[in-house]
């Protein structure tokens, strides 16, 4: 596994774990947070524009997907 993909994988590991304990919001927040933190999966603004707005109306199996697929940074 790449560098690129352990971190990837991690960033969506700490976000799910966000989510499973309730909060949708602080889920997406913490992805995008934590793909600032290397500079090979920074967010495109497609991925930024897609977490605001999963996060304003996306239900929690919605973020669920989001994070799950968000391999395009």
């Amino acid at each position: 596994m790449t560098e690129r993909a352990q971190h990837l994988a991690w960033c969506r590991q700490r976000a799910l774990e966000i989510l499973d304990g309730g909060d949708k919001i602080a889920a997406v927040t913490s992805l995008m947070s934590d793909l600032l933190k290397h500079d090979k999966t920074l967010p495109t603004v497609p991925i930024v524009r897609r977490s605001v707005s999963v996060q304003l109306h996306g239900t929690a199996q919605e973020i669920r997907a989001f994070i799950e697929d968000c391999t395009e940074t």
